[in-house]
């Protein structure tokens, strides 16, 4: 355990091949065993000139990894006797409504709190982040085709307005709470407001007063104008044509915030991350609600509270979450058995933060730089076999996914990029994403019929068996 130099190095040499195989401007990492800092250093730079370096204390946006703060402060709220995570969403939200009365009555925040509502994906992170779009957002969306169609729709720029869409979509639910796993942004708005009801303060104020305030972190900011004038903030990167260029200004969507809209330095995540080893800010109780594997969502993988849960790598329990959003890549998480913590922040999108973090993570273990949990495994799958997969999936994210059969192999069209897709299982597969391989999962009705797809978390329908 712990980093010689030998291990520093080689992990040093592992990120910046990372770096130069996906075009990565800066990072920030850092490692912290037993209380004691390992490891922390910034590589690349943070500025389009150059001249700036990434370092420990360049303050990155960390995008989902907002949601184990959120997860966190209504586990504070519990503790206090203000809530209970059995309560009804109805008890804090009475205008919430969705589909049928039953369903709104029946969903908890336990629910919420795991993706487990039965809420399909929406339109409404996008619609909440509309007003905040530059040059380089519209032109992704309007080559994605879900351009216009945002446009002429109104904006969702409060938790009011939010829940007004609800009540007005007509998606049906995925399921009875409780019943299905679907990776829920939404979920997680609600679950701030539930948090200022329960408090009586605004999201931001609790978590800035209530949880980084105690735990001493330096850096913590919610609105783009904190940003301004601010020493060690990154600026945001995209690719456009197979280059790197400015993405422009930071996206904002206050009706989300508590969804991934934290803004903070590895170092400060780390602070972060001692909070639940030392259980200081909610009883070890708390913490390992919140780190329970509560419903499977991937190959061995578990959603907790705000967390992903790993429950056997090496023997040990990795509690861990990611981000991504304009500008951000992100990964933080913790291994309880071996007090360790680790946070990894980027400045572009969609880059492999989580495989720069596990390649931290392992060298402090000492198990291979490259050993990863989850893997897919090797399946032999016939092709007329594989032809039940074919059709056109969707999602009221925007997310399209068109699976073929291509001389008796599976491709995936995702927004129009083909990806190869490796059967792994029967119902399973594997698609290249962010540098590695990750799995989706068909569904399969009761009529023994595909009717959805499981990818990135999300599940979106079927919607056609044939072109579209």
């Amino acid at each position: 355990m712990g980093l010689t130099r030998g291990k520093e190095l080689d992990l040093e040499r592992f990120i910046k091949s990372v770096m130069d195989e996906q075009d990565i401007p800066g990072l920030s990492v850092a490692v912290m065993q037993e209380d004691r800092l390992l490891y922390s250093r910034g590589f690349g730079h943070r500025d389009s000139g150059g001249g700036l370096p990434a370092e420990a204390e360049t303050v990155y946006g960390i995008g989902s990894v907002t949601k184990s703060f959120t997860a966190k402060a209504v586990m504070m709220l519990a503790e206090q006797g203000e809530l209970s995570v059995g309560d009804p969403v109805r008890m804090y939200l009475p205008e919430f409504h969705f589909s049928e009365d039953d369903i709104s009555d029946a969903i908890t925040i336990h629910h919420l709190l795991t993706h487990t509502s039965g809420m399909p994906p929406s339109p409404a992170l996008k619609l909440a982040l509309k007003d905040s779009l530059g040059r380089v957002d519209i032109e992704k969306l309007q080559k994605q085709g879900i351009w216009e169609e945002l446009r002429r729709a109104p904006s969702v720029d409060s938790i009011d307005e939010l829940m007004s869409f609800w009540a007005d979509y007509d998606e049906e639910p995925l399921g009875r709470p409780g019943e299905v796993f679907s990776y829920s942004n939404d979920a997680y708005a609600l679950l701030g407001e539930i948090t200022e009801r329960a408090s009586g303060r605004q999201y931001e104020e609790f978590v800035r007063e209530s949880i980084a305030g105690e735990i001493g972190m330096k850096h913590i900011y919610f609105h783009p104008g904190e940003l301004v004038g601010r020493d060690q903030v990154t600026q945001l990167f995209t690719h456009e044509a197979d280059r790197v260029v400015d993405a422009g200004g930071w996206l904002h969507a206050p009706a989300m915030l508590s969804a991934g809209f934290v803004k903070t330095s590895v170092l400060d995540l780390l602070k972060y991350g001692q909070s639940y080893l030392e259980s200081s800010l909610i009883s070890p109780n708390e913490v390992s609600m919140m780190s329970s594997p509560f419903f499977p969502c991937e190959r061995d993988t578990y959603y907790g509270y705000g967390f992903f849960i790993h429950p056997n790598y090496h023997c040990l329990t990795v509690v861990e979450h990611g981000g991504s959003i304009k500008g951000v890549s992100a990964h933080f998480g913790f291994i309880p058995e071996e007090d360790l913590v680790a946070a990894v922040l980027m400045n572009i999108q969609d880059a492999p933060a989580l495989k720069v973090w596990r390649g931290a993570v392992n060298t402090v273990l000492g198990v291979p730089l490259q050993d990863r949990w989850g893997e897919e495994p090797e399946y032999e799958c016939p092709p007329d076999f594989l032809a039940r997969y074919e059709g056109v999936y969707r999602s009221g994210e925007g997310v399209r996914i068109k699976v073929a059969l291509e001389d008796d192999e599976l491709a995936a069209y995702v927004n129009g990029d083909r990806k190869k897709l490796r059967p792994s299982g029967v119902n399973t597969a594997a698609m290249m994403r962010r540098g590695e391989e990750a799995g989706l999962r068909f569904i399969v009705g009761p009529t023994g019929q595909v009717e959805a797809v499981s990818l990135g978390l999300r599940i979106l329908r079927k919607v056609t068996s044939g072109e579209a």
